[in-house]
């Protein structure tokens, strides 16, 4: 399956303490394929890295 992962919530989903965490897990196991653009990357890479 390929998904789009708003940057909110790859950004709650990161700790493992979150509910939300398994979606992060999942991304990590390959369970499915992120589909971004570069647009996404620089808005993920923007966020997370601050």
């Amino acid at each position: 399956m390929k998904f789009v992962i708003d940057t909110n919530v790859l950004l709650v989903s990161i700790s493992s303490k979150s509910k939300h965490h398994w979606m992060y897990q999942a991304l990590l196991d390959e369970v499915f394929v992120l589909s971004i653009t570069n647009d996404i990357l620089a808005e993920y890479e923007e966020i997370v890295c601050i």
